[in-house]
């Protein structure tokens, strides 16, 4: 299972092959990353936007899981 990690409102993303789950200002929460040349983006993700944290999170995971991507990066909210 993935770890998860909060970034600062400014830090980007600090590696290539990531997923990143934003909240976004109207309380809804987007799901992003790239897995790798070669291999899906979470941009063809359907939704890629999630109105709770926890679809949010485990899109998220599910992601990280098949593309053996270590960490989820969280902007905008502690996840719990």
């Amino acid at each position: 299972m993935a770890n998860v990690r909060e970034l600062r409102p400014t830090e980007a993303v600090p590696s290539l092959n990531h997923v990143l789950v934003v909240k976004l200002t109207a309380g809804l929460f987007e799901v992003s990353g790239t897995a790798g040349a070669g291999r899906p983006d979470a941009r063809f993700l359907k939704p890629s936007t999630f109105d709770d944290q926890q679809s949010a999170l485990q899109c998220a995971r599910d992601f990280a899981t098949a593309n053996a991507i270590s960490t989820i990066h969280v902007k905008g909210f502690h996840p719990h």
